[in-house]
């Protein structure tokens, strides 16, 4: 049980914005407040020039400071995928300011040094071609991997989930996503395998049904984390607070109450 009094911090992942939460966010307005920002490179937070905010020391002072101006001392921290893995750093780095963590198809990251290698490269070759061959292209094959259409989601609700995404990715620009993929890419991130035993605080792993790769990461997890639990969201792929809204929030709900 983690405090449901506390605020709650959504880190929306690689191509989101804070807009991505809404659904969510409607589903437990009766549960706790909500707080949604946007990651550098993303959204309104178009300023590519300031190198130190795409960095993940850089981007967990971002998030103490939101906490802040908020007159915010402790918050719950849901992250997903890219932003699960900056909540992570951040609950490392500030402890006393995380109440409860949710860790949506995040990773600790990538413990041989060779294959963080083999990422970081790849990651570099991706920007490079975001930044070539533009926003929409881009898009439209970061859309098309099986990750993001599991087929338990089949359907027409599915098409529409999937064009409203589309939409809301193309609010980004290509040199912001360009830049955020440098800086935050899990072959630049320090592997935190070994450091998964000091979340002391209360913590859901989530995963999705379908995500095959992410439910071995998130069971692998909840070992080393000391107070964890392990929830998958049925007919799911990686995205099960998108996919499936309103199912997620009620894990979500009932891990917070």
């Amino acid at each position: 049980m983690t405090d449901r009094h506390s605020p709650l911090l959504f880190v929306h992942g690689f191509t989101g914005n804070a807009k991505v939460w809404n659904d969510v966010i409607s589903a437990l307005t009766n549960s706790c407040s909500c707080i949604t920002l946007d990651l550098p490179g993303h959204g309104g937070q178009t300023d590519v020039r300031r190198r130190d905010a795409f960095t993940f020391n850089g981007v967990c002072t971002i998030l103490n400071n939101a906490l802040d101006e908020a007159r915010i001392r402790r918050a719950n921290i849901w992250g997903y995928s890219m932003g699960g893995r900056i909540a992570l750093h951040f609950a490392l780095a500030h402890p006393e300011r995380v109440a409860g963590l949710i860790l949506e198809s995040a990773s600790p990251g990538i413990a041989d040094h060779e294959e963080r290698l083999r990422r970081l490269q790849s990651d570099e070759d991706l920007a490079a071609s975001i930044e070539s061959r533009g926003l929409e292209d881009f898009i439209d094959r970061w859309m098309d991997q099986p990750l993001f259409a599991p087929p338990a989601c089949g359907g027409s609700l599915l098409s529409e989930r999937q064009e409203l995404g589309r939409r809301l990715r193309l609010q980004n620009s290509a040199a912001g996503l360009a830049v955020a993929l440098r800086g935050f890419s899990v072959g630049r991130q320090e592997p935190l395998h070994n450091r998964l035993a000091e979340l002391t605080m209360p913590t859901l792993v989530i995963a999705g049904e379908w995500d095959h790769k992410y439910r071995e990461i998130g069971e692998a997890m909840v070992h080393s984390i000391p107070n964890a639990q392990f929830r998958i969201i049925p007919g799911t792929g990686h995205a099960p607070h998108w996919e499936r809204p309103f199912e997620t929030a009620a894990v979500v709900g009932e891990f917070l109450s």
